[in-house]
């Protein structure tokens, strides 16, 4: 895993919160919950956290089942990360029965 800052987002139907870990992977701290009422509110500031703490990549946890399937959650999560302005910051999604947290969140 390459060295540096990432920023785990937890997106929920009200609030996002925003975690960061230490550039190397080892422990992850809340940074920010993040107001999202109203369609792609929240995004501007996710977007100014992500320059404030100079964050190499910003990982989205992707809400599924056990069986692995998508729901709601799910779709808010993408859509979420499909208005986000384009940056040069990778993103990616990361699944809690995926068994793969970069910063062991």
């Amino acid at each position: 895993m390459r060295r540096g800052v990432r920023l785990g987002v937890d997106v929920g139907s009200v609030r996002i919160g925003v975690a960061r870990c230490d550039p190397d992977g080892i422990l992850a701290t809340p940074v920010e919950t993040v107001d999202r009422r109203g369609r792609g509110a929240g995004l501007p500031r996710i977007t100014q956290l992500v320059e404030e703490c100079g964050a190499l990549e910003v990982v989205i946890g992707l809400p599924t089942g056990l069986a692995g399937t998508e729901g709601p959650a799910a779709a808010t999560a993408r859509g979420t990360r499909r208005r986000s302005p384009r940056r040069s910051t990778r993103s990616r999604f990361v699944s809690s029965t995926s068994g793969s947290l970069p910063c062991r969140l």
